[in-house]
Parts: C-alpha cells; structure tokens; sequence
C-alpha cells in the first residue's frame, strides 16, 4: 500500500469485479430484452449500461483514503471529498447493524466546517466510510489508524513537513 493511502485493497476488488459481473450481465440481458424489439435500440442500451457500470467498477477500484497535501481526498462509489487536512479532528469507529443480526464497524472522518453562522465552537460533520468496514472492530480501528497516518502526512505535507 502506498504510503499515503488508505484503502482496502480486497473489498475494492471485489466491488470492482461485481460492478463488471453486473456490466456484463446487464447488457446481456438488455440485448435478449431490448434487441428483441429493435436491434439498435437493444445494443445502445447495453453499452450504456456496459459503461455505466465500469465507470463503478473504475470508482470501486480507486476507492480510499488519499493524502494530497493540504487536503485528505476521500473517493467512494459515487463521490469525492476533499477535506482540508488540518480540519480533521478525529477519525472513529462506529457500530452498524447489517440487517440481518450482526453488526459491523466502519471508520467515520470527522472534520470542522467553514460555516459562519456559528460563532462560538466550528461545527463538524463526517464522512461513513462504509467501503472500509470490518466484521470486527479491530479490524474497522486499523482502517481508522491508517487513515489517521494519512491525514497526518497531509498536514505534514501541507507544512513542509514542520
């Protein structure tokens, strides 16, 4: 892994590999479904659905934690934060139910916000890291670890390394 990233090398590859089980599933199934009523429309649809779903599979692979000083970059599925390194004030773990009688745990980002309404203490919000999550807590802390190291190189990045 590199040194500064956080990520899980695993579970990206798995998200990945649905993500191209379900391009190539998808277009088939649009091509047997759509193409049976018009042929162009069917093999349009499929490889709008073929790209759709690797650009997720893209997105999976490149999924984690990553420091680019000043700024701790969090890229998931669907979206990219780019937090401020130094407004990181903590980076726990929390207990989720998986829905099915167990639980897991997935480390939480959590950062100050630049909202002037609040004069007193800055606000924070987080970001769930649920593509990180671990069947035990152990396993969900050593993700939250890293992911300290990471913003903590960022800082130092940010500031030279002082």
């Amino acid at each position: 892994m590199a040194e500064g990233t956080a990520r899980s090398g695993w579970q990206n590859g798995l998200m990945a590999a649905t993500a191209l089980v379900a391009a190539a599933g998808g277009a088939v199934l649009l091509l047997l479904l759509v193409g049976a009523q018009s042929a162009p429309l069917g093999v349009l649809a499929a490889l709008l659905w073929a790209a759709g779903a690797v650009a997720l599979a893209v997105r999976a692979i490149r999924a984690g934690v990553y420091a680019e000083p000043p700024f701790l970059v969090v890229r998931g599925m669907a979206r990219t934060w780019r937090i401020p390194a130094a407004d990181v004030v903590r980076v726990p773990v929390v207990g989720q139910s998986n829905g099915r009688g167990g639980r897991y745990w997935a480390p939480v980002i959590v950062y100050r916000t630049a909202d002037p309404r609040h004069l007193t203490a800055p606000p924070t919000t987080s970001v769930l890291l649920p593509w990180q999550a671990a069947a035990t807590e152990q396993g969900a802390q050593r993700h939250a670890d890293r992911i300290e190291a990471v913003a903590a190189l960022a800082r130092a990045g940010a500031t030279g390394g002082r």
